[in-house]
């Protein structure tokens, strides 16, 4: 896939999210990209709905609610979901306790995440979904506190990303790293290639 033939400084990609992980993806990416936030409330809804679907209405709403505002651009809109090893979707944790209470509960343990991506181009739209596995090892409650101490946790699904220094406690991941962190490249790549056809 040849970025520079779809994405200039004149014709940017349009994020539509505030996800510091995603931008610095795409600048790794060498991607020119305009960052527009989001207003879409996040609720997840009442009722048995599997996260592959909830993260994929998500990422869709995010690029629908600010598509009017830039025709003829290709906006991406994009959510992550974390789900413990219990089945309990780990959003950003309210407060010091929870985020512990998230760490604690990873240790020895593993967590699935669903990473949605959302294209969406003059009425055009593709998504997907990537399935992620991370395996954690031992997370001792000292350097649990320590880690909170560190890190904003309050601006991160399950108060950990594994592209930083909660890699320490990883063990393996089973699918895409990037989708990991918020935004899947693979993925990303594929559907980008099905919305230029």
């Amino acid at each position: 896939m040849i970025f520079n033939r779809i994405f200039s400084a004149q014709n940017p990609l349009i994020l539509a999210s505030a996800s510091l992980a995603r931008a610095a993806i795409l600048r790794d990416l060498k991607i020119p990209h305009e960052i527009v936030p989001s207003n879409f409330a996040e609720k997840i809804p009442a009722g048995k709905i599997s996260p592959t679907k909830i993260s994929k209405f998500f990422a869709i709403e995010k690029a629908r609610a600010i598509a009017p505002k830039f025709d003829g651009k290709i906006i991406l809109g994009a959510d992550t979901l974390v789900v413990s090893a219990a089945g309990k979707i780990l959003r950003k944790p309210k407060n010091k306790t929870e985020a512990m209470s998230f760490l604690r509960a990873r240790s020895n343990s593993f967590e699935k995440v669903f990473s949605a991506v959302a294209l969406l181009k003059n009425g055009k739209l593709v998504s997907g979904v990537s399935r992620s596995t991370i395996f954690y090892g031992e997370i001792p409650e000292n350097f649990a506190r320590e880690f909170l101490d560190f890190l904003d946790f309050k601006n991160r699904a399950g108060a950990l990303s594994v592209g930083g220094r909660g890699a320490f406690f990883v063990k393996k991941i089973v699918g895409d790293f990037y989708g990991t962190i918020g935004l899947p490249i693979f993925l990303f790549g594929k559907l980008l290639g099905k919305l230029e056809k």
